[in-house]
C-alpha cells in the first residue's frame, strides 16, 4: 500500500481519533493557554494536510471559523519553520499520540 491509499483509507479514522483528543483535552472551547493553543494549530494543520476536510469543515471539529482554521495552519508553518522549542514541546504528546495511530502520516 502506498502512502496515498494508506492516507485516504485512514481519512476517517484520523478525523474519529482527533475527534477523540479534542474530547479529552477541550480543544473545542475557548481558551488562550498557550499549550492548548498549539495543539489546535498542529490538530488543525494535520487535517488538512492528511485528509479532505474542508477549512469550514476542520473548523466545525474545533467550534472555530474557517479564517480560524486558516490562522492556525499559518502559525503552525511559522513556529515549524523557526524550529519554536515550546510549540515543538507543546505538541510533543499529540504528535507522538498520532503516530503511533499512524505511523506513515506523521
Amino acid at each position: 500500500m502506498n502512502y496515498k491509499e494508506y492516507k485516504e483509507e485512514n481519512g476517517g479514522i484520523i478525523v474519529a481519533a482527533i475527534k477523540e483528543i479534542i474530547k479529552e483535552e477541550g480543544l473545542d472551547v475557548k481558551c488562550s493557554v498557550h499549550s492548548l493553543v498549539h495543539q489546535r494549530f498542529y490538530l488543525m494543520w494535520y487535517l488538512r494536510k492528511h485528509t479532505k476536510l474542508s477549512l469550514q469543515s476542520v473548523g466545525h471539529l474545533f467550534n472555530k471559523k474557517h479564517d480560524s482554521v486558516l490562522h492556525s495552519i499559518n502559525r503552525h508553518h511559522v513556529y515549524s519553520e523557526t524550529k519554536d522549542f515550546v510549540y515543538r514541546d507543546n505538541i510533543e504528546n499529540v504528535k507522538n499520540y498520532l503516530y503511533v495511530k499512524f505511523p506513515l502520516l506523521v
